[in-house]
């Protein structure tokens, strides 16, 4: 996804260690199904 602000790799200020990540997008309105996916973190 194109972002004008793009993530520099970070939480909290602090950089997160080099790993795979997964996520879960959860929707209140129960419209959408739940979007899960990974994110990796290269250096």
């Amino acid at each position: 996804a194109y972002s004008q602000r793009p993530w520099n790799g970070t939480f909290n200020e602090q950089e997160l260690p080099v790993a795979s990540y997964y996520f879960i997008i959860e929707f209140n309105d129960n419209s959408k199904e739940n979007k899960t996916g990974i994110i990796s973190i290269i250096r």
